[in-house]
């Protein structure tokens, strides 16, 4: 075996003792025939692929071009790199200088700049206070086509510094203020191209009231909502219809026009001109009209004025399951309430 010797002085006793490192295997002419696995080298070739791909993406979506002319090329091409390096490879603050030196990010975008910790937070501190900013990148991706606007979120915070974190409808079940947000997606493309916030004690007809006035002035027309169940009201139809928003949103089972389309839909949604194949489902759909007189819902045909289309849905799959759950519970209570017999 072949060891470095070294001689090292010690002040303290006032003599020279011997440090030796370990090299290797040697041959009988004391010739290194193999170099020990703790003093190799690894080196990497920095990444490309996953990088390059989302590069190009950017590209032919028009972010790039948007956020070049929003932004300028400097800063828009900053902010698309931590983007496309958070889809990547998302890491803290202070690991992205070391993860991005080993990649070829900086090469594509051509950006020249260091992503240290604290020039990263200065960078995004300001970024974050350029509202104006942000609604013009807003304006430029906003599709003319038209956009989907999927449900208002309400979220928890226990930052000071969201001034729309407020006590809300939710703030007793989790102790924190929270926000509402709304994702804009469009329908060319179905990705998301815009957010709104709003504080936490403003209603979701009013939310959605505001989020569909900003798409107005973005000249995003027409404007779909897909809401859950909760939402539904006699008022918040009415509103949306003065509005003129198209809307899909669910009927509880407790409102009187939800019971009757079920039961006109017995004898036609069985038929297979109603019938279709879906998620490895058979799904059925039976289509009618309703509309509003005196606050209520009521039926109607497809030309009179102010109807609404009304769409019975059944998923076979689901529904084999849901009486299979019925009927093994009616027979577990029938076993229980049973008299002994002697």
């Amino acid at each position: 075996y072949l060891y470095e010797v070294t001689g090292v002085w010690d002040p303290v006793k006032k003599n020279s003792k011997q440090t030796r490192t370990y090299l290797g295997v040697c041959d009988a002419e004391g010739n290194l025939l193999k170099e020990p696995a703790r003093n190799r080298t690894v080196s990497c070739s920095p990444v490309y692929g996953p990088y390059q791909l989302f590069v190009q993406l950017a590209e032919r979506s028009g972010l790039t071009s948007a956020l070049d002319d929003v932004y300028g090329v400097r800063d828009g091409r900053r902010l698309l790199a931590m983007a496309i390096l958070g889809i990547v490879d998302p890491v803290t603050v202070n690991q992205m200088e070391n993860v991005i030196d080993d990649t070829y990010l900086r090469e594509l975008l051509g950006v020249d700049w260091g992503f240290e910790q604290s020039s990263v937070c200065r960078f995004l501190q300001t970024m974050g206070h350029a509202s104006e900013q942000r609604e013009l990148l807003f304006n430029e991706l906003a599709p003319k086509s038209g956009c989907v606007i999927f449900d208002i979120v309400c979220l928890g915070m226990d930052s000071e510094d969201l001034e729309y974190a407020e006590v809300g409808r939710k703030t007793h079940l989790t102790g924190s203020r929270q926000f509402n947000l709304g994702m804009v997606h469009s329908m060319e493309d179905n990705l998301p191209f815009c957010y709104r916030t709003y504080p936490g004690s403003v209603a979701d007809v009013s939310t959605l009231d505001n989020i569909v006035s900003d798409l107005r002035t973005m000249d995003c027309s027409p404007v779909e909502l897909e809401m859950d169940r909760g939402f539904f009201s006699i008022g918040n139809v009415q509103m949306m219809l003065e509005r003129g928003m198209g809307f899909t949103v669910p009927i509880p089972a407790r409102v009187g026009i939800s019971k009757l389309l079920l039961s006109e839909s017995v004898r036609e949604i069985d038929s297979p001109l109603n019938t279709d194949y879906l998620a490895r489902s058979v799904v059925r759909g039976y289509e009618t009209f309703v509309r509003l007189e005196d606050d209520e819902l009521v039926k109607a045909s497809e030309g009179d004025a102010g109807a609404i289309r009304a769409l019975v849905f059944q998923d076979d799959s689901k529904r084999t399951k849901e009486i299979a759950t019925l009927y093994s519970t009616q027979i577990l209570r029938m076993l229980s309430n049973r008299n002994p017999v002697f």
